[in-house]
């Protein structure tokens, strides 16, 4: 007969007791609270859900925008769906200690989740978050002006099955008429066919500059994967970037001039040529 582990008797230490294992453990999520002031978002959150009065007595209270918000920082972090990231916080006990929750608060459905960064997305907000973010990482001494590094990337997703007069109706912004409307919750309409190295992708492309220090992402753009790397750039770097780095995709006249208007040098790796 295996040998079985007995268990042990549970104390009001026993929580804490665990807590503190996780800490030498090195909890990112722990380290990730003490460097950073969540308060800084509020103001932005404020904005997007403007505080109201209750029209009557009853119900849960809603919870609070920056404590949701917090979970979508869980969510991105560890790429996690809606429905994943509820069961997480669940069964997690350095998630339910980041979110300062302890085993008897409520947690929030997929439902609120999904509501609330939707709400987000619409309100164009999660653009001024990612700005008040990278302005209190520039505070931090964490962002130094030594330049940045742009680069893009392919997202493919699931390719469509159209045929050809209904791709040229999606093309031009355009849905065809005969989809019902459980049809067009399931087609993407945003996502563009390209090549690049005789390879086919269907999906978008994430352009990124990142800063060359710290490798910390200070801006991003997405777009269709048939738009050309270089036709993000301008909406990447600004000036005050000193100068950016960039592969071959960057060169050419139209992005050195552009450059050039924001006052930033350029170290472009230049196209081979035959010769």
């Amino acid at each position: 007969m295996s040998e079985t582990i007995r268990p042990s008797e549970l104390s009001f230490f026993s929580l804490t007791e665990r807590l503190a294992q996780i800490s030498r453990q090195r909890d990112p999520l722990e380290r990730l609270n003490a460097v950073i002031d969540w308060q800084i978002f509020q103001p932005v959150l404020d904005r997007v859900f403007p505080v109201t009065t209750p029209k009557g007595p009853g119900g849960r209270p809603a919870y609070p925008r920056l404590f949701l918000c917090r979970i979508l920082v869980l969510q991105r972090l560890d790429q996690l769906s809606d429905e994943a990231t509820q069961f997480q916080i669940l069964d997690r006990l350095s998630f339910q200690r980041f979110l300062g929750l302890n085993l008897a608060d409520p947690v929030p459905d997929q439902n609120t989740v999904r509501e609330f960064r939707e709400a987000l997305q619409k309100a164009g907000a999660f653009a001024s978050l990612f700005e008040v973010f990278s302005s209190y990482l520039a505070g931090q001494g964490l962002l130094p002006k030594e330049g940045v590094i742009v680069d893009a990337s392919f997202v493919e997703v699931p390719r469509q099955r159209n045929t050809r007069e209904e791709s040229a109706l999606v093309k031009s912004g355009q849905t065809p008429a005969d989809w019902s409307a459980k049809k067009r919750a399931h087609k993407d309409v945003d996502a563009r066919w390209t090549q690049k190295n005789a390879q086919t992708f269907y999906g978008y492309k994430d352009h990124i500059k990142v800063n060359i220090q710290t490798k910390l992402i200070q801006s991003a753009v997405v777009t269709s994967a048939s738009v050309h790397d270089s036709q993000a750039i301008d909406g990447l770097v600004q000036a005050g970037d000193v100068v950016v780095f960039g592969d071959c995709a960057y060169s050419g006249q139209p992005v050195q001039e552009q450059m050039e208007a924001k006052g930033v040098d350029t170290v472009i790796v230049q196209k081979g040529v035959r010769g």
